[in-house]
């Protein structure tokens, strides 16, 4: 992953912690989808040829050699080649379904149990990440949810709450503009039998219902209709539980510090397909300690400034600002102050690193955490 993108991500995810909301990943992603570009292979064919000539005069009375011509020498260039540069492939929607059955009740059956575990969703999105681009799965405290990005042009989000509060504002969303003025109005409808209210732009939906009672949903939908937006939600199954499996994992806490969110986005042109980016945010509910993860195929030429268990980490402080970041298994961590002043402290995220733990490949999500 390039530094720009990571750096993207990263900033967008400290302005949505910043906002007191809790992770949706997959949105802030989603707002920072850099189209790639076609992945051309080149193959070059070499070939040599093979010339021996000989010239014999024979005389009747003695043989004459002729002198052979002086053998040219090629230069030889002191300037090596330069390296193809690297081109990300094009993306493909392809079977991003991974995350394993979480064996737990679905949310319409048991919906007092969203949001109480950082590892499930008590949801499915399965139906739509079967073909797909880009997933996101997050969990939080009270907030469960997903997104599904797929070609050629659509995305569904999905957030499930205990509190209608804790949903996401209706605005505009998939990184297009805000177009300004006031929300646009309501309009009843239904989803699955269940009252809703559906909010539209021109090809972007907001609905908003509750799939059971005590428990909110809101979802944003790129469609050409209504009726296809209420559709597409309609293949979002609230009677199955999902992980939410990362390919690293927090064995070593501070003292009163809990995991208390996870998040992972898969993508089908990430650099180590297909994971591209998770999170884990650690805390004590009144502080906070969010690493991200992003795959990486870029050799960690960093300084290292500290050891913190196995791992060689570079640290940098500042009064009370300090970041961290290390890099294993082709996944980069980085940590640093949340800016609502209710960090951790450098010393904590070092220990939280110390005891990371690390899946030995990306790109089978079986052997996940």
């Amino acid at each position: 992953m390039s530094a720009d993108r990571e750096t993207l991500l990263s900033e967008s995810l400290r302005a949505r912690a910043d906002a007191g909301r809790p992770i949706e990943a997959g949105l802030l992603l989603s707002a920072a989808l850099v189209r790639g570009r076609r992945r051309r292979t080149r193959r070059q064919i070499l070939g040599a040829t093979l010339a021996a000539a000989a010239v014999v005069t024979v005389g009747a009375a003695a043989a004459t050699v002729l002198p052979r011509r002086p053998t040219a020498v090629p230069a030889v260039s002191s300037v090596p080649p330069s390296p193809a540069p690297y081109v990300r492939p094009q993306p493909v929607n392809q079977n991003l379904a991974l995350m394993p059955d979480a064996g737990q009740p679905g949310a319409i059956t048991r919906p007092d149990l969203v949001g109480t575990d950082p590892g499930v969703v008590h949801f499915s999105v399965d139906a739509l990440a079967g073909a797909a681009f880009e997933t996101t799965l997050s969990s939080g405290p009270g907030v469960e949810s997903a997104v599904v990005a797929a070609l050629p042009e659509f995305r569904l989000a999905v957030t499930l709450a205990r509190d209608e509060a804790d949903l996401p504002p209706e605005t505009a969303s998939f990184g297009r503009p805000d177009p300004g003025g006031e929300t646009p109005p309501g309009v009843d409808a239904g989803v699955g039998g269940r009252p809703a209210v559906v909010r539209a732009f021109p090809g972007l939906f907001w609905i908003t219902w509750q799939p059971v009672d005590g428990l909110w949903a809101r979802a944003t939908v790129q469609a050409g209709t209504q009726d296809e937006a209420v559709a597409h939600v309609l293949r979002v199954r609230f009677d199955r539980s999902r992980l939410v499996r990362l390919p690293f994992r927090v064995t070593g806490l501070p003292a009163g510090m809990a995991v208390r969110e996870r998040a992972v986005t898969l993508r089908s042109d990430s650099d180590v397909v297909p994971f591209m980016y998770g999170t884990i945010g650690v805390g004590d509910g009144r502080r906070r300690l969010l690493f991200e993860g992003h795959g990486t195929t870029t050799a960690d030429d960093r300084p290292h400034t500290h050891t913190a268990g196995p791992y060689r980490v570079s640290a940098q402080s500042d009064g009370d600002r300090w970041s961290v970041d290390m890099t294993h298994r082709n996944v980069r961590i980085l940590a640093n102050t949340e800016s609502d002043g209710v960090s951790g402290t450098q010393a904590e995220a070092l220990e939280v690193i110390a005891g990371l733990e690390f899946a030995d490949r990306l790109d089978d999500t079986s052997g996940w955490f």
